[in-house]
């Protein structure tokens, strides 16, 4: 039961709050507050920032910073390539449910 829990917490509540927080209010917000910039340069610009923001508030600690920061801008990337943040939270998901899948499986 506990494992079911973690999963469901792990695999849709994190990606759906997480996104909408960070992909849908963030970086929504520092796109529009860099709308005068040339576009690809106010979105590389707006995903890193909400990326290193998203790395930072995790628990897995500054080691992890990097791989989470790049993860985040590629979440930033399919929400501007499709347009909502239904693809990010698509991709955190099954990001987030391979990772419970080999802890689970090596770990036990």
């Amino acid at each position: 039961m506990e494992l079911l829990q973690l999963f469901i917490l792990a695999v849709v509540a994190a990606p759906v709050v997480e996104e909408i927080v960070f992909r849908g209010v963030l970086y929504t917000h520092l796109r529009s507050a860099s709308r005068r910039l040339p576009w690809f340069v106010s979105c590389g610009l707006s995903a890193v920032v909400a990326g290193v923001i998203f790395a930072v508030i995790h628990p897995q600690g500054l080691l992890f910073a990097p791989v989470l920061a790049g993860m985040a801008t590629g979440f930033a990337i399919g929400r501007e390539w499709r347009g909502s943040i239904y693809a990010s939270i698509v991709a955190h998901a099954v990001n987030n449910a391979v990772v419970l899948g080999l802890n689970v499986f090596v770990i036990g």
